[in-house]
Parts: structure tokens; C-alpha cells; sequence
């Protein structure tokens, strides 16, 4: 009975770009298909074992001063059916601006570990529209759900990453590489999660990861909050 749970979970992964309608508020992407051996790795793997239950997208908005400016962030984040992954949505953009937002979609396992994206940034001068793709996950260490105070726990992603640029009415340049990424996090404090945002219902926990490549930091910290009533990590930085 064991093996033919895993099969199910497996297929389910496999077939990822096909399961979107499952969610009553995603469509079908095929951008965001999960390389067959991503999706068995994880499928057979207890790192990215889960809690299951019943769960309800979000969509939440904030804003907070960078300099001179006032950055807003919207994030919408729904959880799958039938698995593990989450679609995570975002678009950051200055307030009371004419630009276009940038923009980034994202098929995640728990709103956490990217697994596809698509980064679109459009202005009057330019364009880049980077899509990623993950073709390896390793590196695991530690142990994410339960969820505990204290606990740690890592991975190691590789992409592929297609950038797609156009400078006025230049020609379009076309760029693929290969990056690689290793990931630290520890698990922070739980708190009802009206504490952190009104209007949230169940209990937030904070996570709180960093990222280096090439053994260089490869960013601020990044601060996320598990809500239980989502099923999915949200970045902090948009509660």
C-alpha cells in the first residue's frame, strides 16, 4: 500500500503543469513543468513531507519606505491540490508610479524552494523577462515540518535560467546560464497570525533563511511566516 502512495505522489509531480486546475484560482502554466526527476526526488523523499488539510488562497498587500520611495508589494499564494507546491505570485512596484510592476511568478514547493519562475520586468527603456528552471535539488540537511523553535534546515538548488533583454528598439539578446544556490534556514517563534497581519486566521510561524552561491552571500536574509490556514511560506515582506 506504501509504494502505490508514493506512485500517486510521484504522478502527481510528473504532471504538474496538469494539475493547476485542481486550484480554484490558478490556470494551467505550462512554463512551470517540473522535470520529471525533481518531482520523483521529492516525491520519495521525507525532507519535503508535509502537513495536509484544508487550506485557502491569500492575497495580501503591503508598503514600506526604501529611500525616497514607498514600495508596494502584493503577493497572492494558493496551495496546490492533491500535493506539496504551492503558486506564489508577486509584483513589487513604487507607489503612485506609472511603470509597469515587476512581476515574478513562481512554482514553489511550501512557498519556499522555487522550482520554476518567471521574472518579468517591462520599463519605457527596457525589458528582461528571466525564466528559471530548477534541473537539481540536493544538499538536504535537517528536517522543515514538524516545524519546531530552533530547528534548522538546508538544500542546495541548481537552475537553468533563460534571460531574455531589450534595450529601445534594439535587438533581443538572449542569455541562458546555469546558477547554483545553497540555502540556509532556522525556524523562529509561532504567534497567532493576526499578530502579524489583521484579518489572518490560525497561527504564523517565521522562518528566517539565507542563501549563498559560489560561497559569496547571496543576499540579505530572506524572512518568511508558515500560515497554517494557507498551507504555504509567505515572504514577510508582504504582510
Amino acid at each position: 500500500m506504501k509504494s502505490s502512495v508514493v506512485c500517486v505522489v510521484a504522478l502527481f509531480f510528473a504532471q504538474t503543469h496538469l494539475c493547476f486546475a485542481a486550484s480554484p484560482v490558478l490556470s494551467p502554466d505550462p512554463a512551470f513543468s517540473l522535470r520529471p526527476n525533481i518531482g520523483e526526488f521529492m516525491a520519495n523523499t521525507p525532507f519535503f513531507t508535509m502537513p495536509p488539510g484544508d487550506y485557502a488562497p491569500i492575497k495580501t498587500q503591503s508598503s514600506k519606505p526604501v529611500g525616497k520611495f514607498e514600495i508596494e508589494t502584493r503577493i497572492s499564494a494558493a496551495r496546490l491540490a492533491g500535493g506539496p507546491l504551492c503558486r506564489v505570485d508577486r509584483d513589487t512596484s513604487t507607489k503612485n508610479s506609472t511603470e509597469t510592476p515587476i512581476i515574478i511568478e513562481s512554482l514553489t514547493w511550501a512557498g519556499l524552494i522555487d522550482l520554476g519562475k518567471r521574472s518579468t520586468n517591462i520599463k519605457p527603456m527596457f525589458s528582461v523577462v528571466a525564466t528559471t528552471q530548477m534541473v537539481r535539488l540536493d544538499k538536504l540537511h535537517g528536517q522543515p515540518f514538524p516545524l519546531k523553535t530552533g530547528t534548522a534546515f538546508g538544500w542546495e538548488s541548481t537552475y537553468e535560467v533563460v534571460y531574455v533583454s531589450k534595450i529601445l528598439s534594439g535587438p533581443q539578446k538572449v542569455k541562458t546560464s546555469e546558477e547554483i544556490y545553497q540555502y540556509d534556514c532556522q525556524v523562529g517563534e509561532s504567534k497567532p497570525a493576526s499578530q502579524i497581519k489583521a484579518g489572518l486566521g490560525g497561527t504564523a510561524t517565521a522562518l528566517t533563511c539565507t542563501s549563498t552561491s559560489n560561497g559569496e552571500s547571496a543576499g540579505a536574509p530572506a524572512v518568511y511566516q508558515w500560515l497554517d490556514s494557507v498551507g504555504c511560506f509567505v515572504s514577510a515582506d508582504g504582510l
